[in-house]
């Protein structure tokens, strides 16, 4: 890595002051590499300032970049090692893969671990919408009667992949950047509880274990036995509050 002008700029007067290098390098918690070199350019050049352009050529060229870039904002979810396969057979170019790292963030584009949330279609982003729009002046005397529930899936024999999705600063919870949780066959567990304002119910598991060791999918009659009557009794204390 090469040093600031201010760090080339101190190395100079230290080395002009009779400084050895060796101590110039100590000193200023530089390699003596850095201190050679920046003392070496100051002798061929009369400067300590790296001229622009005299560094290392860059790989890659401006269609090898866009290439990248484009093709990760195509698949957001398209990680560094298959852009470097991509690069490689589209473009015939061999690159590592912390030099696409680099051209990506050279773009502002990072990698993360994406928002998550459940499957929605275009009604359900429409209903979701309605419901803010004529919910949003309610008073908190009115949220105090409305009881939310919701629910997780806990896998127990598959190995969920961990992915990383690249993407700008502000958009999380863009769509291409959103990754959709959906249903798949394996042995798992729902874990089901609610919320309203002055509290929370019991957590409720509810075990859908395939292969004959579990009691099947979450249907009518179990939510009622298994979730309901926990939430009811969540009601009753709401409607007991509401009325005192």
């Amino acid at each position: 890595m090469d040093t600031s002008s201010e760090e080339a700029a101190q190395v100079i007067a230290l080395l002009q002051s009779g400084m050895r290098q060796c101590d110039v390098a100590r000193q200023l918690n530089l390699s003596r590499f850095s201190v050679r070199r920046v003392f070496q350019r100051f002798q061929q050049t009369g400067g300590y300032v790296r001229k622009p352009g005299s560094g290392r050529k860059r790989c890659t060229s401006e269609r090898d970049d866009r290439f990248i870039v484009t093709t990760s904002l195509r698949n957001r979810f398209t990680n560094a090692v298959e852009l470097q396969q991509q690069l490689r057979s589209t473009r015939r170019t061999s690159v590592s893969v912390s030099t696409i790292r680099r051209r990506l963030h050279e773009k502002s584009l990072t990698a993360h671990r994406p928002a998550k949330g459940p499957k929605l279609t275009a009604q359900h982003r429409r209903d979701r919408l309605d419901f803010a729009r004529n919910h949003c002046e309610w008073t908190l005397e009115q949220w105090r009667t409305v009881l939310f529930s919701d629910e997780t899936r806990v896998c127990l024999f598959c190995n969920d992949r961990r992915r990383r999705v690249y993407r700008r600063q502000g958009e999380r919870f863009t769509q291409p950047c959103f990754e959709e949780s959906v249903e798949y066959g394996s042995g798992s567990c729902m874990f089901w509880g609610g919320i309203s304002v002055d509290g929370k119910t019991e957590l409720v598991c509810v075990s859908r274990t395939r292969g004959g060791r579990g009691q099947g999918s979450l249907n009518a009659g179990r939510y009622i036995t298994e979730t309901w009557r926990n939430m009811w009794s969540r009601m009753l204390v709401m409607s007991v509050m509401d009325s005192c």
